[in-house]
């Protein structure tokens, strides 16, 4: 019996990925692999379905002159919170991985909420900022942000909370 053996391209240079996707059906190709529906578009990053695990979406960032990318944020803090003990894990949609440079993160879908759920939700740590509602999702039966690379976790966590504001009530 003859055994076949694949080994797996792996490319070690960026003029070897270049040269690889120097063709616009490859890089097509790649995208549609990856990424299914469009969800959003927001100022720096596009949001797409992930393709090969619909339980995720694909965040790609577009501004490459802004760094850190909110892709990176993101990735930051919930690798910053994700072993808590307490309830503040459970208020950031997860992030499953990021590229090298930060252009591409995969993170767990969350679904929109419906007017009920958001007009019952009245109070959010104070830690989280950018309130307004296409930024938060219902993941396993709870709220939370999948739009989170502003909040103010990095000025620190408490339990404290506070009223969502009519303003913010009525963003997005």
């Amino acid at each position: 019996m003859v055994i076949k053996t694949y080994s797996i391209m792996r490319t070690e240079t960026v003029k070897d990925i270049i040269e690889l996707f120097d063709s616009a059906d490859v890089m097509m190709a790649y995208h549609d692999v990856l990424c299914g529906d469009l969800i959003a578009e927001g100022c720096s990053r596009v949001v797409y379905e992930c393709d090969y695990d619909k339980s995720c979406v694909v965040k790609i960032h577009k501004n490459v002159d802004r760094l850190p990318s909110d892709n990176i944020l993101e990735w930051e803090l919930f690798e910053m919170v994700k072993y808590m003990t307490n309830d503040v894990p459970k208020w950031f949609a997860p992030c499953v991985r990021i590229s090298e440079n930060g252009r591409i993160l995969i993170q767990k879908k969350t679904t929109p909420l419906t007017d009920k759920q958001w007009n019952n939700l009245k109070e959010i740590p104070t830690y989280l900022s950018d309130v307004k509602r296409s930024n938060f999702g219902m993941y396993k039966g709870h709220v939370c942000m999948h739009d989170y690379a502003f909040t103010l976790y990095r000025l620190g966590i408490s339990n404290k909370m506070r009223k969502i504001s009519k303003e913010n009530r009525t963003r997005g």
